[in-house]
């Protein structure tokens, strides 16, 4: 059975269309990312021209669809549409314009489709590990194994959030670091009891700041499916790139111009979370929500 997923991303809107056999993705036949920054302008309401950039990724998804004998098409909406107070008008704009009916979904299913996406990418361990997904709007963590879930959390401190609420300069400077690290302290209490109990041994990453991160440190993808970065290669690479400006991380040759700006506080959120517990080594997977939500075949 040949289907597509696309999620609508708080920074990037990502496109799959695979063919799935008894929660098993067979073969995937095209993925696509595309940066729309849908919440570039503000999260309440989206602004018209975010609006405009999100129709035209869509017509060109829609446009991919139709080349391939696509059984079922789902598309979910997550953190920035969830926050939207102009929700309903964009999805009534979707719906005229393409056709296709975006489900919102909560934090906790965008992390319940990451946790089954993991379990497919990464080696099989009994051991606890903590997923990390890294987005525009929010980032969820989930504390579990291969057998169950222990923690899960949805918290709204997305790179594009923290971004806005900071204002980080560029570059940015200790002081600015010093403030965002203190945010996260507190806003990430429930998650430091959660590692402290459950004793998490890696860290498993997802998002584009991971996916960023991977490529600085030449750590390249085994099998399409996961990567994985040292520890010590991370503070490394941390402690060269936190304190370079947008264009000199462009130069790099390793972050798009679109993501350039973003990538520090992506690398704030993850030192942050490396410093409470020191995972043995990060993974980093190249399944996520979009794969999850094929996975799962409408299982949550």
């Amino acid at each position: 059975m040949l289907r597509a997923a696309i999620d609508l991303g708080t920074n990037t809107f990502h496109l799959i269309i695979a063919e799935v056999e008894q929660h098993r993705i067979i073969k995937i036949h095209n993925r696509i990312s595309r940066v729309v920054r849908l919440a570039k302008d503000g999260f309440a309401p989206i602004s018209e021209e975010s609006i405009q950039r999100a129709l035209l990724c869509l017509h060109d998804f829609a446009a991919i669809i139709t080349q391939y004998d696509v059984e079922e098409v789902e598309i979910v909406g997550t953190e920035a549409l969830r926050s939207a107070t102009n929700q309903a008008d964009i999805l009534e704009r979707i719906r005229h314009s393409t056709g296709y009916e975006v489900r919102i979904i909560s934090g906790e299913e965008e992390a319940m489709y990451n946790y089954i996406s993991c379990l497919k990418a990464i080696p099989k361990t009994f051991e606890n590990f903590l997923i990390m997904d890294i987005g525009g709007g929010s980032v969820e963590f989930i504390i579990g194994n291969q057998d169950e879930i222990l923690y899960l959390q949805s918290v709204r401190i997305g790179v594009q959030h923290l971004f806005a609420q900071f204002c980080p300069s560029d570059p940015i400077t200790p002081e600015e670091i010093k403030s965002i690290f203190t945010y996260l302290n507190l806003q990430l209490h429930d998650l430091r009891l959660a590692i402290d109990q459950s004793q998490p041994t890696y860290l498993v990453g997802v998002s584009g700041s991971f996916e960023i991160v991977a490529e600085l440190t030449y750590s390249g993808f085994f099998d399409d499916r996961y990567a994985t970065i040292l520890i010590d290669a991370f503070v490394q690479c941390y402690d060269q790139m936190i304190y370079t400006t947008i264009d000199q991380r462009i130069n790099t040759g390793k972050v798009t111009p679109d993501k350039a700006e973003l990538l520090i506080t992506g690398l704030v959120l993850m030192r942050q979370v490396v410093n409470m517990f020191t995972p043995t080594q990060i993974l980093v997977s190249n399944y996520a929500l979009r794969e999850g939500l094929l996975l799962a075949n409408k299982m949550l």
